[in-house]
């Protein structure tokens, strides 16, 4: 066997270590800078708008209006009254069931798809009857917090 051809094989094996092993760190930075993007002030945005709207729909389930109305944005709060935001359910709509179906994000305002199930009580003569509501609510970030835009 010849030194050189040894030596050789050698340099070529610790190269090749050298290399591979930036390869793997490279794929290693990409996989958790990947990971790190995935979870970026979007995700984030989405995640704290998906658990606001539910605590919104889950209180609207509950008949708690008044918990609800504490959702809302400061400027639907200038357009209705806590009182008669309450008034447009009691004794006539009583929800049963939501679904968040998807939430897409742009900078401080956030699209909330879902479908809600209620019961309409309805006054005479018409009877009650239960339907479903596909709509998309708004949410707005203001003073670090996220909030629902009531549709005009």
């Amino acid at each position: 066997m010849n030194v050189n051809s040894a030596r050789a094989r050698l340099v070529g094996r610790q190269t090749l270590a050298r290399v591979g092993g930036g390869v793997a760190l490279f794929a290693l930075l990409a996989f958790f800078t990947g990971v790190s993007l995935a979870g970026s002030e979007t995700g984030d945005a989405a995640d704290k708008v998906r658990e606001r709207a539910s605590g919104y729909w889950q209180a609207m389930v509950e008949g708690d209006y008044a918990a609800a109305y504490g959702f809302l944005s400061a400027g639907s709060k200038t357009l209705v009254s806590e009182r008669a935001f309450a008034r447009r359910f009691e004794g006539q709509t009583q929800w049963k069931s939501w679904k968040i179906s998807g939430i897409s994000c742009e900078d401080e305002v956030c699209a909330v798809d879902l479908e809600a199930a209620y019961r309409f009580s309805g006054r005479p003569p018409f009877p009650p009857f239960d339907g479903k509501k596909q709509s998309q609510d708004k949410w707005i970030l203001s003073d670090g917090d996220w909030w629902l835009v009531l549709p005009n």
